[in-house]
């Protein structure tokens, strides 16, 4: 595995822990904050690839 392809999955972890422990604390189940988490990463990396088009571009 690439140096850079482990510090994206290292990011996109810290990412979804963070997400699910901040659903857990708001009263969620454990399902419910796993998909929560899935969606935040999800965002994160959608958010990410934009703003890499977007420097691209200029």
């Amino acid at each position: 595995m690439s140096a850079r392809k482990a510090r994206r999955q290292a990011r996109e972890q810290h990412a979804f822990e963070k997400a699910y422990d901040k659903a857990v604390s708001r009263g969620q189940s454990p399902d419910e904050a796993t998909s929560t988490a899935e969606r935040a990463v999800r965002r994160r990396r959608r958010i990410k690839r934009a703003a890499v088009i977007t420097a691209v571009g200029k």
